[in-house]
């Protein structure tokens, strides 16, 4: 009986390996550098090398003392660079935001609109979870209104920085979370901090 049960397995044994090139063959073959998911041309990375990414973000800034929490809102357009190794990458591109906030007890408010280059280095830790930093200098204009006294522009530099993380839904869609830094130049704006921010990137 064992004999017989012996004889069988190695028969078993050898169709197996007879149809193991077939099967290999039949595969379905992934593009170079794709991960277990088919995310790699992409992914949590963003758009692949050569190829643009587009997101939209919605934040709470926090101002310095003296203005309220107000809506933040981001658009951005990435630009997949360089591979810098297998799990890493720089995009380059830029953000469009505008942020509104009211003066604390009222009396006026003010609005900041901003155009900043940006630079990312994004790392893949997996096909669909990546962690990436942000650095952009760009200007600013922001204009405060005071009731019943007018109101004013002002044009000058703004210096960014922040983390965040990408998480792939799709292999063309990102959900991004991040914590931005702003910084301008103009003495007494201070620092206004985007927190939390939340976006979806195409690519």
């Amino acid at each position: 009986m064992i004999t017989r049960h012996v004889s069988a397995l190695r028969r078993l044994a050898l169709v197996a390996l007879l149809l193991a090139p077939a099967i290999s063959a039949a595969q379905p073959r992934r593009d170079r550098g794709e991960g277990a998911y088919g995310y790699g041309a992409g992914g949590a990375m963003g758009p692949a090398l050569g190829q643009l990414g587009f997101g939209l973000f919605l934040a709470l800034d926090i101002p310095p003392s003296g203005l309220d929490v107000g809506p933040r809102f981001t658009g951005e357009l990435m630009y997949g660079l360089a591979q810098l190794s297998p799990q890493l990458r720089a995009e380059l591109g830029g953000r469009l935001a505008y942020a509104y906030h009211s003066f604390s007890g009222g009396g006026g408010s003010q609005w900041i609109l901003e155009m900043v280059p940006d630079l990312r280095l994004i790392f893949a830790a997996s096909d669909r979870l990546a962690i990436y930093g942000d650095l952009g200098v760009g200007f600013a204009v922001i204009r405060t209104s005071v009731d019943f006294v007018g109101s004013a522009s002002d044009t000058e530099a703004t210096f960014q920085i922040g983390p965040g993380i990408s998480y792939a839904l799709s292999p063309s869609l990102n959900f991004l979370a991040e914590l931005r830094f702003d910084f301008y130049t103009r003495s007494g704006d201070g620092t206004f901090i985007a927190l939390p921010t939340v976006g979806l990137q195409w690519h």
